[in-house]
């Protein structure tokens, strides 16, 4: 059983494995362990709130071949969500997992696609230089780098954002982390854009900035 907020059909509105665009089923999760300040789902942190369904019952709303897990933080759902990707893979479908960065990635799960955020200073968590980030301390750095499924998300609200964003981005290259990094400049902030693109220059040709197009369509 799995606490679902939502389920729909939409376009792929941001960067990762599946290209901006691509038709997806969205599967929300209901229940965050994070309350970022700039977060645009609120209406799935609270994890008593949303529906309980059976993963067959999920399986059987899945129409789409490319399959987005999101949130909330799917990583809360224990081995339900593992039981719900491994069918999904099954059935034919492609799944990519969004993940807010503070949850250890299973192993036996590294079969997904991943989208791992990096949390900048203006998500304003308590938790964000401590244990938050500890996916991206030495250790975690030699995983993300380790698997080829795994593309590394930063939101960008301001400059103090984007310093520590280019000082991660370092971390990872040192280490051997080879994919993209997505840049995602809150409210598609053209101004920042133009700003980073001159602060990351030596990143510039790995960098996908994340514009989330379905809301400047005006799409779920």
């Amino acid at each position: 059983m799995i606490r679902v907020n939502e389920i729909f059909e939409s376009i792929c509105g941001e960067a990762g494995f599946f290209p901006q665009g691509s038709w997806c089923t969205f599967i929300r999760f209901q229940g965050c362990n994070l309350k970022c300040a700039w977060c645009d789902t609120k209406k799935s942190q609270d994890p008593s709130e949303g529906t309980v369904m059976h993963v067959d019952h999920v399986l059987r709303m899945c129409n789409t071949v490319k399959v987005i897990l999101t949130g909330g933080e799917p990583l809360l759902q224990g081995k339900s969500i593992k039981t719900l990707t491994d069918a999904l893979w099954e059935n034919g479908h492609e799944v990519q997992i969004e993940t807010n960065g503070s949850i250890l990635i299973p192993p036996e799960m590294y079969n997904n696609y991943w989208v791992v955020d990096y949390k900048c200073w203006s998500s304003e968590h308590p938790k964000v230089h401590t244990e938050l980030n500890k996916a991206f301390e030495p250790t975690w750095r030699g995983m993300l780098c380790m698997y080829p499924y795994v593309k590394v998300k930063f939101v960008i609200a301001c400059r103090a954002d984007a310093d520590e964003a280019l000082k991660v981005m370092k971390q990872l290259t040192d280490c051997g982390y080879s994919e993209d990094f997505i840049v995602s400049p809150v409210g598609a902030n053209g101004s920042l854009i133009d700003w980073l693109k001159t602060r990351m220059y030596e990143y510039t040709n790995r960098i996908i900035f994340s514009l989330q197009i379905h809301k400047l369509i005006g799409m779920p």
